[in-house]
């Protein structure tokens, strides 16, 4: 196992990243998991390259922050996919945008509501909310399904399950023309 970290982990850091780069993974947990099945994805959560040197995401996990890279990294589920992804229309005048636009973000709580219209961050609107910014094409906002794990959504939102919301998940940045893989582990 050791011999996959090392190699996982020396991949990763090859990657010459630049701010606006997105980052993809599953996390381990239940939550993630019901995401994941609702959106038909590999894929829980999102972050964004904010600083290149060294390497630093933004990301809304417990509340919107900036972590090393290697922090980001450690929350990946075990033997689950990570996804690079960079717009491939992004200039560095919108990377110093959102580094800027980013710094009034920080600190705000976690949405583990998934609301769109609170002053609360889920990790998907974050990135939404940065390229939004520098009016860079997103993703449609689309209804939250939450019908594939009902009872646990129903157990999780305690009996009031947000059916109707307009809302994004991380595989919404998957399928746009506006990014491409830079690299998959």
């Amino acid at each position: 196992m050791k011999i996959f970290l090392i190699f996982f982990s020396l991949s990763v850091y090859s990657i010459e990243f630049k701010v606006g780069d997105l980052i993809l993974q599953s996390l381990d947990c239940y939550l993630c998991r019901a995401i994941e099945s609702e959106t038909n994805s590999n894929f829980s959560h999102i972050g964004m390259v904010i600083n290149d040197n060294p390497v630093e995401v933004i990301e809304a996990y417990q509340s919107v922050r900036i972590v090393p890279l290697s922090e980001y990294l450690t929350k990946t589920k075990k033997n689950s996919e990570i996804l690079i992804l960079r717009s491939k229309e992004i200039t560095n005048y919108d990377r110093l945008n959102i580094i800027s636009h980013s710094k009034s973000l920080l600190g705000l709580k976690y949405d583990s509501k998934f609301l769109w219209n609170d002053e609360d961050i889920y990790c998907s609107e974050l990135i939404y909310l940065l390229f939004d910014h520098i009016l860079l094409p997103q993703p449609k906002l689309k209804y939250l399904d939450y019908s594939k794990n009902y009872k646990f959504w129903k157990k999780y939102f305690k009996g009031e399950v947000p059916e109707f919301e307009l809302g994004i998940s991380p595989e919404a940045y998957v399928d746009m023309n506006y990014f491409e893989a830079i690299s998959s582990y």
